[in-house]
């Protein structure tokens, strides 16, 4: 997936992001898991976009011990 500007990855960044910005970062991610909700308060999809990035992160962990092996 790539990323553009406004779209982040780093969970960290999500209380820094517009109502907007929330919306269309959940909204890539939304296209792929058609469970991500796009709507809510502020503080709504900043939690629920925090929650994504952070399964997000974990995911590409175990991606890259599927790839590189756990040696």
């Amino acid at each position: 997936m790539k990323l553009d500007d406004p779209l982040v990855h780093d969970p960290g960044a999500c209380s820094s992001l517009s109502e907007a910005e929330l919306r269309a970062n959940l909204a890539v991610h939304a296209a792929r898991n058609t469970s991500i909700e796009t709507t809510g308060t502020r503080g709504e999809m900043e939690k629920r976009l925090r929650k994504v990035l952070e399964r997000r992160q974990k995911d590409l962990v175990v991606q890259e011990f599927m790839l590189e092996g756990f040696a």
